[in-house]
C-alpha cells in the first residue's frame, strides 16, 4: 500500500542507508524491537523533574484535558474523527483495543500515526545510529562506564560487537526501552487493522525526525544519558505510567512523565531546554499536520498520550484553532 504524505511528510520516500554496515547492524541488534518506539519511550526519560514538571504542565489551563484517551474532533461540519493516545509500554491491558476504539477505527476513512512503521526508514536511523568507521566506543568510553554498557546489553541480546559500533544515545535507546514486540504494540495493533481494512495510512513525522532530537544533545549529554540508562532501574515507573495510562489519567501520566529527580548521573539534557524543544515544539508540530486530515474529517488518529495533556498539548492546541474537541472515553 502507498503511504501518502501529510502536510509535506512522506515516510515511504525516506531515503535508503549510505551503506550496507547499518542494515546488517541494525538487524542484528533490534530484532523483535522496533526503533521508533525505543526513541519515544528514551524521550519520555528525559525529563524534568516534579517542581520543574509543574511549571512545565500548569494545572489552572490543563484540567480540560487531563483525563482521557480517546478523543472526537470536528470542525465546520466535517465528518467526525477520532484522536487516541497511546502509550509505549510492555504491558498487554496497554495494547488492547476496547470495543469503542475498533468501531472507530472501523469507520474512518484513512488512519494517522505519529511514525509509520517503514523498512527504508529503519535502515536509514540505525545507519545515523552508528559511530563513524575509525570510531570505537571500547577505547573513547570511560572503561567502567563500558563495562557497564556491556553487561546491561548482553541483558537484551546486544552483543559486544554491535555495542562497539553505536553511538552512546543509540545505546541508551536501546537499553531503555521496555522490552516489547513491534506487533506486540498499541500503535502496531492498530496500523495492522487499518492495513487489513485497506484505508489509506498517513505518518506525521519521520523516524529520522525523531533521531535528529538525539543528534542535536551535546555529546556530555550523551555519555550523561548513557550513564543514566546503565545506572537506573525504569521498571517501577514505566508501571506507574502503564496503570495512569489505563486509568485515563493524563495528568498522573504527565507526572509520572516529569517525575525525575535531577541528580548525579541523570543527563543534563533532562532540564527545560530540552523538555521545551522536544514536547512543546513537537506537540505544535503535530497538531499543524494534523490540521488538513482533520480538517478532511473522517480520520482514526494515534499518538502518544503524553501529548494530548495540558495547554500546551495538541488537543487544545487543535482546540484553539477552532476544532471542536470532546472527551469520548
Amino acid at each position: 500500500m502507498r503511504i501518502r504524505p501529510l502536510s509535506g511528510i512522506d515516510v515511504a520516500s525516506a531515503h535508503a542507508p549510505s551503506n550496507s554496515r547499518g542494515n546488517e547492524l541494525v538487524q542484528n541488534i533490534v530484532a523483535g524491537h522496533a526503533i521508533g518506539a525505543a526513541l519515544m519511550f528514551l524521550v519520555l526519560l528525559l525529563s524534568p523533574s516534579p517542581s520543574r514538571a509543574a511549571q512545565d504542565f500548569p494545572r489552572a489551563d490543563d484540567s480540560a484535558y487531563a483525563r482521557g484517551v480517546l478523543w472526537k474532533v470536528e470542525r465546520n461540519g466535517a465528518p467526525a474523527s477520532y484522536l487516541l493516545g497511546t502509550l509505549p509500554a510492555a504491558d498487554a491491558r496497554v495494547a488492547a483495543t476496547t470495543s469503542e476504539v475498533r468501531q472507530r477505527l472501523q469507520e474512518a476513512a484513512t488512519f494517522i500515526m505519529q511514525v509509520v512503521p517503514d523498512r527504508a526508514a529503519v535502515s536509514a536511523a540505525g545507519d545515523r545510529m552508528l559511530q563513524p568507521r575509525a570510531v570505537d566506543v571500547a577505547t573513547t568510553m570511560d572503561p567502567t562506564l563500558y563495562r557497564k554498557v556491556e553487561v546491561a546489553g548482553s541483558r537484551i541480546g546486544v552483543r559486544p560487537e554491535a555495542v562497539r559500533q553505536l553511538k552512546p544515545w543509540a545505546i541508551a535507546a536501546l537499553l531503555l526501552l521496555p522490552q516489547m514486540h513491534m506487533e506486540n504494540r498499541l500503535e502496531s495493533v492498530l496500523h495492522g487493522i487499518a492495513v487489513q481494512q485497506k484505508k489509506p495510512v498517513h505518518g506525521l513525522e519521520t523516524l529520522g525526525e525523531q533521531v535528529r532530537q538525539f543528534e542535536l544533545l551535546a555529546e556530555n549529554d550523551h555519555i550523561a544519558l548513557l550513564r543514566y540508562a546503565v545506572d537506573t532501574q525504569h521498571a517501577a515507573r514505566t508501571q506507574l505510567m502503564a496503570e495512569a495510562y489505563l486509568q485515563q489519567d493524563l495528568e498522573t501520566l504527565a507526572l509520572h512523565f516529569g517525575a525525575l529527580d535531577a541528580g548525579e548521573g541523570e543527563p543534563a539534557a533532562a532540564g527545560g531546554s530540552f523538555m521545551k524543544r522536544w514536547l512543546e515544539e513537537r506537540n505544535a508540530a503535530l497538531a499543524e499536520r494534523l490540521q488538513p486530515g482533520l480538517a478532511t474529517g473522517g480520520a482514526f488518529v494515534a499518538i502518544g498520550a503524553v501529548h494530548l495533556y495540558g495547554g500546551s498539548g495538541v488537543l487544545a492546541l487543535l482546540a484553539n484553532r477552532g476544532f471542536r474537541v470532546s472527551r469520548v472515553q
